[in-house]
Parts: structure tokens; sequence; C-alpha cells
């Protein structure tokens, strides 16, 4: 999506900047990260970081058959049982059958009003394993009882440095076997939780690894996102932030690919949401696995399944893992290198400004459509001085407009390339004379693109906008128009705009030239706008909107565009010398 952008940005440009050359005349121009802080996720940070990652853990040992059995210890026994941990962002629901994650629900994000959004697949064949399962790849059989155990659960709440957190710990023990598991809950980091494991067999400790998915569930009752992103793994090793699509995950082994670096974070993610694991990993592992299964709507259906399998085994660490959105106010709160996550593009510079402007605004409009509205009423009015230099350029070059058809028509018809460069000597000096730049009228749009660029992925990729009314038929501001009424409202007002902004320009050679102007640089953009989000579209219309209301105004207060007299025979006697 912004490749098209850019494309009919570009487009745009070159058909404005091809006129001014070609019917203008014009001659060419002359060639001419700081160390992770952790904290409250939120506006303000608390005096102490969540969780921190301790040092990487080792390689998991090798199990000696020959080691002398241990002492007969009885077998835990202990009943199936859900434990649910309920607090303002989120319900999560743990089962200790295999100790792992099977539901966590955001509360604060909906879909359609059918209560908040589910992360955790519902539906997966049970092989693929289960969000926080251990993996143990030189013991698949051991793997494979740890996820079928039933583990003694005991619960508590610990005060840490002045922060509550409630801890889950999950047990089992029997001769020859401990398995420990803590899951943690803290209070002032409402989207991490902990894990901790601990495994021992025959008398050795195992280093595990902890699996984050298998993928997060994909949100296919919102048919507006037909751009969804699938599941995809996504991991930062401190200078860029790399994803990798199902399809992409090597086959060096049944789908597995290693991932060596020194990582900060890796996971899973969606478009709007992501499950990732903080901590400074030599390596994860990565698989990709093919689920055919019939969809909601019952057809048949083939997706690609990621995971990522991450160190745990340390008996001294825990592992803050991120499940939440991707809301760059929030994970910004709790680690800049987390914030990474969050891609803003080539504009990102323009687009955390105007996202903070934005949120502010929020706070006493408390609806995103308007905050668009107003905020775009302040970007016209900062690059008015642009609009009015070119205005301002448009009338002198209406004035002047006799003497540059007299140097044309004294050229006309030459095809010489001496008299062309004589022309353009000519034209240049004429410019020169009264002062103006023949290239403004091109102006206002280039110091609009990276604003434009900036609003699209400001829009795209923050998930403040899913699912956000504005206004009667507009019910999601990160989805397209549903009935293009926008779009089509939005090419109208550059049409008029174009047609004000021609009468003060000099006048084409041709009506088809008028029309070309007039008609088709608005007919591209409406067509290339017709799939992007609504809140774009909004942004650009009411930018015109406020630009020619503000034309409007000022061409009251500039001098007239009346031919300048007295000038016509003396650039013709410098001619003709």
């Amino acid at each position: 999506m912004e490749k098209r952008l850019i494309l009919a940005i570009i487009l745009s440009v070159v058909i404005l900047v091809a006129y001014q050359m070609i019917f203008v005349k014009t001659p060419p121009p002359t060639p001419a990260m700081p160390p992770a802080q952790t904290g409250q996720a939120g506006p303000s940070k608390p005096d102490t970081p969540p969780p921190v990652v301790a040092s990487a853990p080792q390689p998991e040992a090798p199990v000696m058959d020959t080691a002398p059995e241990a002492p007969a210890i009885p077998e835990t026994q202990a009943e199936p049982r859900t434990v649910t941990i309920d607090s303002d962002h989120f319900t999560a629901r743990l089962d200790n059958r295999g100790a792992v994650l099977r539901s966590l629900v955001l509360k604060k994000y909906h879909e359609d009003g059918k209560g908040g959004v589910e992360l955790i697949p519902a539906v997966l064949p049970p092989d693929f394993g289960s969000f926080l399962s251990l993996y143990l790849p030189s013991q698949p059989d051991l793997e494979t009882e740890l996820a079928r155990l039933v583990y003694q659960v005991d619960e508590e709440t610990v005060t840490e440095d002045r922060r509550s957190i409630r801890q889950v710990r999950f047990t089992y023990r029997r001769t020859n076997l401990e398995v420990e598991k803590r899951v943690s809950f803290p209070s002032d980091s409402p989207y991490v939780i902990g894990v901790q494991c601990r495994v021992v067999y025959r008398g050795q400790a195992i280093a595990p690894l902890v699996q984050i998915g298998p993928g997060l569930t994909e949100h296919d009752l919102v048919p507006a996102e037909q751009y969804q992103t699938p599941p995809q793994i996504i991991y930062f090793d401190g200078g860029s932030t790399s994803t990798l699509d199902g399809p992409k995950v090597s086959d060096e082994k049944d789908g597995e690919q290693m991932i060596r670096g020194s990582l900060k974070w890796a996971g899973v993610q969606t478009k709007f949401f992501a499950a990732l694991a903080m901590g400074a990993f030599p390596e994860i592992r990565t698989t990709n696995r093919v689920w055919s299964h019939t969809a909601k709507d019952g057809a048949a259906k083939t997706a690609h399944v990621v995971s990522v399998f991450f160190p745990a085994g340390s008996n001294a660490a825990t592992i803050p893992v991120y499940f939440g959105p991707k809301s760059y106010d929030i994970m910004s709160g709790i680690s800049n290198d987390l914030a990474q996550a969050i891609d803003f593009g080539w504009f990102g510079i323009i687009v955390k400004p105007l996202y903070y402007a934005l949120r502010w605004l929020n706070q006493y409009v408390s609806n995103w459509g308007w905050c668009i509205v107003i905020l775009t009423f302040f970007i016209t009015l900062a690059l008015f001085p642009i609009r009015f230099f070119q205005m301002k350029s448009m009338k002198q070059m209406q004035r002047i407009q006799p003497q540059m058809k007299a140097i044309q028509a004294k050229y006309k018809g030459s095809k010489s390339a001496e008299d062309r460069q004589k022309m353009n000597m000519e034209m240049m000096q004429l410019y020169k004379e009264h002062g103006v730049n023949p290239m403004s009228g091109c102006l206002p749009m280039v110091v609009q693109i990276p604003f434009l660029i900036a609003f699209y992925n400001l829009i795209d990729k923050s998930i403040e906008f899913w699912r956000q009314p504005f206004m009667f038929w507009l019910k999601d501001l990160s989805a397209p128009d549903p009935y293009w009424i926008t779009p089509v409202v939005m090419g109208l007002t550059m049409i008029i705009q174009i047609k004000q902004t021609s009468a003060t320009s000099p006048a084409p050679d041709s009506k088809v030239q008028q029309a070309m102007m007039t008609y088709m640089m608005p007919a591209m953009m409406t067509f290339f706008f017709l799939n992007m989000s609504s809140g774009l579209v909004v942004y650009f219309l009411f930018s015109n909107v406020f630009a020619w209301l503000m034309q409007k105004a000022v061409e009251q207060f500039l001098p007239s565009g009346e031919p300048v007299k007295g000038k016509k025979a003396k650039t013709k006697k410098a001619v003709t010398r």
C-alpha cells in the first residue's frame, strides 16, 4: 500500500513538473540507539523497571543413560484446573495440563462490539503445542510427556521493589524428574508476563526453550481489513527489525530455522498485536508449519502457522514477554527497543510528533476523526507561507504573460537547439526582472508529500485508529470508505482547487492541456485513494478544503494580475538585438 501511495504522489508531481517545463517553457534547473529502559506501559513510567533478563542460559545438556537412579519420589497428584488472571487490561487463562497459556483477551480493544480481542488461536491441531509450552529438541519423548502432565498449582502475590507481582507456580515431581514453571504478572506493566522455567531430569538440569505461538489470532471477522498482516515472526537485533512470513522460514529441518545474534527481543505479530519475548538472546528457533483447515465461513483454508522458541532455562532468570497491542505509546513506555516493532517508514521523524499531537487532542475531543481534522488545519496553517508564496508568484506570472507569449512566439516552429537555449535564457531573464519563480506552483505539493506519507504510515500502523468511528458511515478510520464517498469528494476538491489556481496562472496553449491538468491528476489520486484508510482520505480532503479557503481569503489582499504595461515593447527590442 505504501508503494502505491508513493507511486501516486510521484506521478502527480511528474505531471505538475512536466506541465511547467513543457507548456510554461521553464528552463531546466542548474545541477547542482541507547540502552533499553523498562517501565510502566502508559503515559507515566514507574520508579522501578519490570523484570529484566539475566544472562543467556546454558545449552541443553545431553541425558546420561548411565546416571544413577534417584531415590524414589511420590508422583505429583493434581486435578485439571484453569487459573484465571483478571486485570483492567486483560483476562488470561492458564491451564495446568502442560502449564500453558490457553487464552488472553485484551479488554480495551474490540471487534465489532463483540468483546475484547483474543490473542491466542482458539482452534489448532494439538500437536502444534500451545503458548508457553516447553520445547526440548534433543528429547522429543520427554517434551511430549511434559506437555501432557497435570501440574500442581500454587498462587501467591509478592511485593518486590514497591510493586506487587501475582505469581502462578506450576510444579511436578516424580522419580528422576522435577519441573517448575513460574508465570508472573507485575502490576506496573499490564501487558508484560514473566516466564521462568526449571527442568531437572535424571539429576541433570536441562535448559528448555519456551514457545511463543503458534501464530496469533487472525482477525478474519473484520472484512474491511483486507490488508491484514498474517502472523509473522519478528525480531530485533538492536539495529534493525526483521520479519519473516511463514513461507520465508527456511526448510533447514522440517520448517525450522535458527536465528543467531545479539537479539533484543523476538516473537510473533499480526498487523496490530504482538507477543514478544524480551531479553539478550544469543539465538532463537523459528518454525513454520502448514495447517489445512476449514475456516469460519466453511471454506477450505491453508495457513502458515509460525512460532518462536526462546531460551528460558535459568532458575534465576525471569524472561518478560509482551502480550498486547502494537501501540507506540505503550511499547515505548516499556522499552525504546520494544517500540521498534512498529515501523513508521521513511518519514518516522514526522510521524512521531503527529502521533503525540493527535493523542493530546484526543484527550479533549474524544474522536480520532475530528482530531485528524483539527491537526490538518494547523498543518495547513503552518504551510501557509509556502502557499502564499505560490499564490503571489502565480499573480506575477499572470502579469508578465504577454511578454512570455511574445518570446515563445518569436521562436515558435524553430527546432534549433541554439534557438531553444536562447529562448530559455530570455525567459529566465524575464523571470529574474520581475522576481518570478516558475516552479512555485509545484512547491506546495512537494512540501506536502512528507506529511501525506507520514499520515499514511501513522494511520495504517497505529492501533489507536483501529475500529475507531468518525461520523455517519465511517465506522473504522483504519479501513477504506465502504461507499467511496470521501475519495470522490476529495477528487472534486482537487478539481476546484486546480481551477482556482489556473485562474491566476498563465493559461495553457489549448483546452486539451487545460483539461489534462484539471482532471487527470484528481482522477488518478481518487483512484489510488479508493482502497486507502478513510483516516488518510479525511486528512487529504480537509487539507484541500482548508487550503482553498485560505487561498480565497488571501486573494482579496494580493494585487491583481493585470498584464504589465509598457514592458512588452522593451522586451521585443531586447530580443531583436
